[in-house]
């Protein structure tokens, strides 16, 4: 198996990892540098470390900035400049690389059942919308995006934040574990039958 590298961009820490025949053979942690140009000259010196390294990169983009925890609403700074100006095309050849995790974890979402009991988390639509929007200009422009994975398909518990913040497009009661599809869950099904927007 080929070896494979991973970029996890989160909320303050960004995690370069890379595994070859699945033993992690390299992995760290750094501090979100908080300027566009900061962190794009830390995303160059990372990725050409892996290119060495690695036939695929992934790329997870959870939430930079900080969700409003009474709205669900992301304030602060925005994943989606990364995605436009990752140079992955231009500098690095045009490797096959994929998006291995998107999505936002917002905690109390069970202020947001409506009365049929599905959490109306359209907050978490416009993430995504956004973010697929970004990926699908960079695609038409020739990036070699080979996939895109929701984080996460269901509410998981989190090392930061154990069950207070849900994640999923699918709702667990964790006292009950019964399972029902959040507002986002039907939203990205149809856009999957669509194949867009």
């Amino acid at each position: 198996m080929a070896p494979l590298g991973l970029i996890d961009i989160g909320g303050t820490t960004i995690k370069f990892a890379v595994w070859q025949d699945s033993t992690l053979t390299r992995h760290h942690a750094v501090t979100t540098p908080t300027t566009k140009a900061a962190f794009m000259d830390l995303l160059q010196r990372e990725v050409e470390q892996m290119k060495a390294q690695a036939a695929i990169v992934g790329v997870g983009i959870s939430s930079p900035g900080a969700v409003n925890q009474a709205t669900g609403v992301i304030e602060g700074a925005s994943a989606i400049p990364y995605i436009h100006n990752f140079p992955i095309q231009e500098n690095y050849g045009n490797i096959p690389w994929m998006i291995s995790e998107n999505g936002m974890g917002v905690a109390g979402e069970e202020r947001f059942l409506d009365k049929q009991g599905v959490v109306q988390d359209d907050y978490r639509i416009d993430f995504m919308k956004e973010h697929l929007t970004a990926l699908a200009k960079g695609i038409a422009a020739g990036s070699n995006c080979q996939g895109y994975f929701v984080w996460s398909g269901i509410d998981c518990w989190s090392w930061n934040h154990a069950y207070h913040n849900r994640y999923g497009l699918i709702r667990n009661d964790i006292h009950t574990q019964t399972k029902t599809l959040k507002k986002s869950a039907k939203w990205f099904a149809e856009l999957g039958e669509r194949n867009g927007f």
